[in-house]
């Protein structure tokens, strides 16, 4: 029996930023689910839920990504989400606004694909090893 593809949910208001990470998490065998905000990302939520999110802390229009975080973590259905933040902003408070609404890591754009793919490679690996 095969295993189930990984689903990512990327949330970012830049068209750019989304293709990008499509394009490196799909060559990581991963099922990848695109959102400009967080109604976006939400409606997608309630058919195909994400086993990773990775959420621009700073969206341009309404919610934020930490909203979505928030509301990743309320839900008993989403609750254990691995949550990556990314933000072209990095200040201590703005990581903590990450950190306070349930985010697992932090990252800075531009953020290295090499970082992103061993920051996902390790939760895969975790998460293998606690189901085993």
């Amino acid at each position: 029996m095969g295993s189930v593809q990984p689903r990512v949910l990327v949330v970012d208001d830049s068209s750019l930023t989304r293709r990008w990470l499509s394009a490196e998490l799909g060559k990581m065998g991963l099922l990848v689910d695109g959102a400009a905000s967080v109604e976006e990302a939400l409606s997608i939520v309630v058919d195909r839920r994400p086993d990773i999110a990775i959420v621009d802390v700073y969206l341009d229009h309404g919610p934020s990504g930490v909203d979505l975080a928030q509301a990743l973590r309320a839900d008993p259905s989403t609750a254990s989400t691995f949550i990556i933040a990314l933000s072209g902003h990095y200040a201590p408070d703005c990581l903590q606004l990450a950190l306070d609404a349930g985010c697992d890591r932090f990252l800075i754009k531009p953020c290295p694909s090499e970082l992103l793919v061993e920051t996902i490679q390790d939760f895969l690996s975790s998460r293998g090893r606690a189901a085993g």
